[in-house]
C-alpha cells in the first residue's frame, strides 16, 4: 500500500525503545543513567523549558497535577517519567519515545508512543482500519488515513482531531501495521500485528509527527529482519540512548 498526507511535513526523527521495569535492573539503571545525561544535555544547548506532558504526547495532565505545569528541572526527572509509564502499560505494551530535529538539533522530544502487539496472526489484516478508525466518519467527516509500505509488510496512519477538557483541540494518531517477518537462522518465519497510539496536544508538533510515526513502523519492521548482508546501517530500533 501506498499514500501521502499533503499536511505531514517531514523533519529527521529518532526512536527509542523504553526498557520495561523489572527485565533488567542493572541494564534500566543504565538507562536511566544515559537518558538523563541526554535530556540535561539537550535542555542546557537548547535552552529550552523543561517539556511537559502535553508537550510529548502523553495525556493532558490536571489543573491540579504538577506533571503538567513544568514541575521539576532535570533530564532525569523525565526519564523517571518515561520508565514509570512504561511499567504501567498491560501486557504486550511498549512505550516508545521519539526526537524531531530542527535545523538547530533537537526539538520535540519525548514524544511518547504506545506500541502494542497484537499477536501472530494469519487471517485478512482489513480489521486493522477499523481498529484505527480508518472508516469511522466523525460529524460526517472522514479521518486524515495514510498509508506506507516497508520491506516486510503494509500499515496504515490516522490522524483525528479531537476536543479535550475545556474544549481544547488535541490530536490523536493511531497507527497500525501487520509485518511479516521471513525466516532466518534463528528462528522461523513470523507474522504479527502491531498499534500504535499518542496524542498531541502541542500543535507545534501535530504536522510532525505524522511522519515520525511511519518512520517507527518502518524501523520495527527492520527490527526482525534479517540483518543487511553488506553491513549497511538498516535503521533497526534502539534499546539504549546512544547519541
Amino acid at each position: 500500500m501506498t499514500g501521502t498526507d499533503d499536511d505531514i511535513i517531514e523533519v529527521p526523527w529518532q526512536w527509542f525503545w523504553v526498557p520495561t521495569p523489572g527485565e533488567d535492573l542493572a541494564a534500566e539503571a543504565r538507562w536511566l543513567t544515559a537518558t538523563a545525561a541526554v535530556f540535561d544535555r539537550w535542555l542546557a544547548e537548547r535552552r529550552q523549558a523543561l517539556p511537559t506532558a502535553e508537550e510529548t504526547g502523553g495525556e493532558q495532565a490536571n489543573d491540579d497535577d504538577d506533571a503538567g505545569s513544568g514541575a521539576g528541572t532535570t533530564g532525569s526527572l523525565l526519564a523517571q517519567d518515561l520508565y514509570g509509564r512504561a511499567g504501567e502499560l498491560p501486557a504486550g505494551g511498549r512505550l516508545v519515545w521519539g526526537v524531531g530535529f530542527d535545523a538547530d538539533g533537537p526539538r520535540w522530544w519525548p514524544v511518547q508512543v504506545v506500541v502494542e502487539r497484537l499477536g501472530n496472526v494469519v487471517g485478512n489484516p482489513d480489521y486493522l482500519l477499523d481498529l484505527v478508525g480508518a472508516r469511522t466518519l466523525i460529524d460526517g467527516v472522514a479521518p486524515n488515513v495514510t498509508y506506507l509500505s516497508t520491506a516486510f509488510g503494509d500499515g496504515l496512519r490516522v490522524v483525528r482531531a479531537e476536543r479535550g477538557p475545556a474544549d481544547r483541540v488535541n490530536v490523536l494518531i493511531r497507527a497500525a501495521i501487520r509485518i511479516e517477518w521471513p525466516a532466518t537462522a534463528d528462528g522461523p518465519a513470523m507474522s504479527s500485528d502491531f498499534l500504535l497510539t499518542t496524542r498531541i496536544w502541542d500543535m507545534s508538533l501535530a504536522a510532525l509527527a505524522g511522519s515520525g510515526v511511519d518512520l517507527l513502523m518502518r524501523q520495527m519492521a527492520d527490527a526482525g529482519a534479517p540483518a543487511p548482508p553488506d553491513g549497511t546501517p538498516d535503521n533497526r530500533p534502539t534499546e539504549l540512548v546512544e547519541n
